[in-house]
């Protein structure tokens, strides 16, 4: 890893404005169970308002993203088809497309819906075509590969202790154990270059050589920014790092689950241990698009091995 900028293009899942059960001078019941990550309960609302009016393409969008969170593909494909068929021009609806194709498989239909994106989202256009050559690459991925490893990559020097402070945030959409989940996350990642590197939990911001901070969307360079990381290396060697996990984007809208924070905090801490790319396999915690269902709040397997592999014979 030279020094320099790593951005993570991990896609997040608008969801769209709507108007269902609206309450005065509050927002409606569905909009919020979405942002908060209660899926069940956002399908409930959505239901029972479309069905008072089955003709509502953000109804259909919105459930269609519940179903999608709640890994019921088929149905979150039927409503997001739904939603595209009445309202053509609905982005959010082919952005959540793009994501149900990829959970299902179905790679050509994912970027072709990504493509859709990129016209009805112009300021989007770089980032997508980003995912989309990521995509390409999954395509011809060997799946049989243990890692993922590219001999360009860095590392830190072996047995060094990793001084981490993380930051608290001010923004309604941090919660408190968000800090745990990045102290965790980081040991996780730590422990699993089997380099005896320590981390060290350090109070002051001035005593760290890693840095966690939490930024709203409009720090954000790229619209589809869920984290960014940057580092610094001396001889060959990492020296420090600094993370920084994004609270929402451009849409307004979160869904700031704890398992979203710990993929985020996951694939970040992997980055600054070294890992400067992606994998192209659509469940590991490096895989760029890891709002996608199909990653777990998790190292794989893969993910393990590379880190091992990276670290193996450092000095």
């Amino acid at each position: 890893m030279k020094s320099g900028r790593i951005l993570s293009l991990l896609l997040f899942a608008y969801l769209a404005a709507t108007s269902i059960l609206p309450v005065a001078g509050e927002e409606a019941p569905d909009t919020s169970y979405l942002k908060s990550g209660d899926f069940p309960k956002a399908k409930k609302y959505i239901e029972a308002a479309l069905a008072r009016d089955q003709n509502s393409a953000p109804l259909h969008c919105n459930l269609g993203i519940a179903l999608l969170r709640m890994r019921n593909y088929s149905d979150a494909l039927d409503h997001l088809h739904q939603a595209v068929g009445l309202e053509p021009g609905l982005s959010a609806a082919w952005l959540n497309l793009a994501v149900c194709y990829l959970c299902l498989g179905e790679l050509d239909r994912s970027i072709g819906a990504y493509q859709r994106v990129q016209i009805l989202q112009p300021a989007s256009a770089a980032s997508i075509a980003q995912l989309i050559a990521i995509l390409q690459k999954v395509k011809s991925v060997d799946e049989t590969t243990t890692d993922y490893f590219e001999p360009t990559w860095r590392t830190w020097k072996r047995g060094a202790t990793i001084k981490l402070y993380v930051a608290s945030s001010k923004s309604p959409a941090y919660k408190n154990q968000f800090q745990h989940i990045a102290i965790e996350s980081m040991q996780q990642a730590a422990q699993s270059c089997s380099a005896q590197l320590k981390v060290e939990i350090v109070p002051e911001r001035s005593d760290a050589n890693v840095v966690c901070d939490w930024l709203g969307p409009s720090n954000a360079v790229a619209p589809l920014e869920r984290g960014v990381t940057t580092g610094k290396a001396l001889n060959g060697k990492i020296v420090n790092g600094t993370v920084h996990i994004y609270l929402g984007n451009e849409s307004g809208l979160n869904c700031l689950t704890d398992e979203t924070v710990r993929k985020s905090c996951l694939h970040e801490f992997c980055h600054v241990l070294g890992v400067a790319g992606h994998s192209a396999n659509v469940e590991d915690i490096m895989f760029a698009l890891i709002e996608s269902p199909t990653v777990e709040a998790r190292l794989t397997g893969r993910d393990k091995q590379t880190l091992r592999h990276l670290y193996a014979g450092q000095e």
